[in-house]
């Protein structure tokens, strides 16, 4: 546990900060005019972020022989990203933080647990048991309580 605890803080502080870079990218939808802009910006501030981040600890860029070894298909995991900025900037602001994360979590919960199950996309195989059905069971209860909670 002690090997895979800065793996598992790291997990958690990168979901900590979905909800702020949800709540800050509604201000920027504002501010811009539409989502798609401000997807744009977003993606586009991130990208000199990453670039800032690879000059700091020296990580070379990639060469051209490098960005043309990838099948086609490895290049969507930017438009998955893209897809969930856009959506948490459409869907955040109307339905609220905890509703948007929530349902997110839900969604990330039970595609990974196929791919898991599948070891689909290089992850390990690690079947799906009755216990992680009980687990998106509660993920999915929570969901719905959240979901509920705004209507009261």
């Amino acid at each position: 546990m002690t090997s895979t605890l800065p793996l598992i803080l790291l997990a958690f502080a990168g979901g900590a900060v979905l909800p702020l870079q949800m709540g800050v990218n509604g201000f920027l939808r504002n501010g811009l005019g539409h989502p798609m802009q401000a997807t744009f910006v977003s993606f586009t501030v991130g990208s000199l972020a990453a670039l800032l981040a690879c000059i700091v600890m020296r990580t070379p860029l990639p060469t051209a022989e490098k960005l043309a070894t990838p099948a086609f298909w490895m290049w969507f995991g930017g438009c998955f990203g893209m897809f969930y900025v856009f959506t948490t900037i459409v869907a955040g602001p109307r339905i609220g933080a905890a509703l948007a994360v929530s349902l997110a979590i839900a969604g990330q919960l039970i595609v990974a647990t196929l791919l898991d199950h599948t070891g689909a996309l290089g992850f390990p195989q690690h079947s799906i048991s009755p216990m992680k059905l009980l687990g998106i069971g509660l993920v999915i209860a929570g969901v719905l309580v959240v979901g509920y909670s705004k209507q009261a």
